[in-house]
């Protein structure tokens, strides 16, 4: 494990070690439980760690490589999961102080698989409260801090999960994504973020904050290892509508990559205007066709249809917990799901028909183009103390700054990717590419995404701490 370089810390690298017998899968762990024991009282990304678990876990793995009986790609990849993901006989919290002492009783579907596949659970990511928050912060458990610099927030609410990928303290990490609460943290922490099409990969045995925008999605350090998770976890009933949209790209084939400037990139902070705009510039250079796209939708129909869905659906999953238990939801999340309450059906109808209406809309978009594209967020990471912006004169909240560009494509259900391509030249801060595809497109997007990776050499502008 001393030869490892950090820089070397992926899935595709170690596995091939693992496989010729070169890493063990027991060094690998202690490797990363180190890391763990190094990094996590600095940046608050754990909430449960198990170690003798994982190791226990690490033994039985490598026995299995010794008898011959390698698995695949996985075997012995540790890795964590987002503390809303439910694993049999692990403490689950969901970031909240009413389920500190709760012990989940099954499997999610997603720990299954991986499970099946040689991987290697450490422990469970710090998150918002019951997954609802953008900015990592948790009244209960800590704030999980962004390890470029643990002044500025991480994101959230899959911020442990972010920060535990950005320092290596894991390989990957599972987590779950409302309204960008998997791309809004990889952005801000460096990483490579990806939401699939909605029930690509299964929610079962995992909290629900809102059933109809709730994505399951993946984080880690590099295209190929998200590409390796994503086909473990891809549900077998959605395995043909993804593989009748794949496609390639390469130097034979042109690719039109829209670019909707008015509602996702017209308002930004200048820093990530910059960033966004040179590195379009050299799409240009690898045989990509760039098209303006012109959206007449409103910011504010977007917003609203989905804020009216996210409430309703919380309420209607806290509402039994909450006249159980009012007093251990922390104020802020408490007010937010009370929000709910005031929602009618009626309301909660219409919205499902403008996001019908919109998805609709993209798909015609998606006829002249093959990926949208914009940055993940409007600005790079900010101060903890932080909660209000002003950007281009206009002034903005925390929270609005970084959803705007993210919660479109859990309410049409569309994959978006988010993968670092540079840093604010002054805070030194990761900027993050979002890259968007047509429902099912799945594939498009990460072939893409590790194209783009590799001509332009993606992986060497984020490095990992320590």
């Amino acid at each position: 494990m001393k030869d490892i370089k950090y820089t070397d810390f992926t899935i595709i690298y170690v596995s091939h070690n693992i496989k010729c017998g070169k890493i063990s899968p027991v060094d690998l762990t202690q490797f990363c439980l180190s890391r763990i024991e190094k990094y996590n009282h600095l940046v608050n990304s754990f909430i449960t760690i198990l170690k003798k678990e994982a190791i226990e876990k690490a033994y039985c793995m490598q026995n299995e490589i010794k008898k011959g009986k390698y698995i695949g790609e996985l075997h012995g990849i540790p890795y964590s999961i987002k503390d809303n993901i439910s694993a049999n006989q692990i403490r689950s919290t969901k970031g909240s102080e009413m389920f500190s002492n709760y012990i989940s009783n099954c499997n999610s579907v997603v720990v299954k698989k991986l499970s099946k596949a040689g991987a290697i659970l450490l422990g469970t990511n710090n998150l918002n409260e019951f997954a609802s928050g953008i900015d990592g912060k948790n009244l209960f458990y800590g704030n999980t801090k962004n390890p470029w610099d643990v002044n500025r927030i991480s994101g959230g609410s899959s911020g442990g999960s972010a920060v535990a990928v950005a320092t290596g303290m894991i390989f990957f990490s599972i987590g779950t994504d409302t309204g960008g609460s998997i791309r809004v943290p990889a952005s801000l922490c460096g990483i490579i973020g990806f939401k699939p099409t909605y029930g690509v990969i299964s929610r079962r045995g995992i909290f629900d904050l809102s059933p109809t925008l709730d994505h399951v999605g993946i984080l880690t350090r590099n295209i190929s290892d998200c590409n390796l998770i994503f086909k473990t976890l891809c549900n077998r009933q959605n395995i043909r509508s993804l593989n009748n949209t794949s496609k390639s790209f390469s130097d034979n084939r042109r690719v039109v990559l829209g670019i909707p400037k008015i509602l996702f990139v017209d308002y930004l902070e200048s820093e990530v205007r910059k960033t966004f705009y040179r590195f379009v510039k050299k799409l240009g250079l690898l045989n990509l066709d760039l098209a303006n796209v012109d959206i007449s939708l409103t910011n504010d129909m977007i917003y609203k249809s989905w804020l009216s869905i996210r409430m309703y659906e919380a309420w209607k999953t806290h509402s039994h917990i909450m006249d159980k238990y009012p007093k251990l939801y922390s104020p802020e999340v408490k007010k937010m799901i009370l929000e709910g309450k005031n929602i009618s059906e009626e309301t909660y109808q219409y919205a499902h028909k403008t996001i019908d209406k919109i998805k609709k809309y993209f798909d015609k978009i998606f006829d002249k183009v093959d990926l949208l594209l914009t940055p993940t967020t409007i600005i790079s990471a900010p101060k903890s103390e932080i909660t209000k912006l002003k950007i281009r004169n206009r002034s903005i909240t925390l929270r609005d700054a970084l959803l705007q560009n993210t919660i479109l494509f859990n309410s049409i259900g569309f994959p978006a990717l988010t993968l670092p391509i540079g840093l604010n030249r002054f805070t030194r801060m990761p900027i993050g590419l979002q890259i968007i595809g047509k429902q099912y497109y799945d594939k498009i997007v990460l072939n893409f995404s590790y194209y783009v990776e590799k001509n332009l050499h993606l992986n060497k502008i984020v490095q990992m701490i320590g």
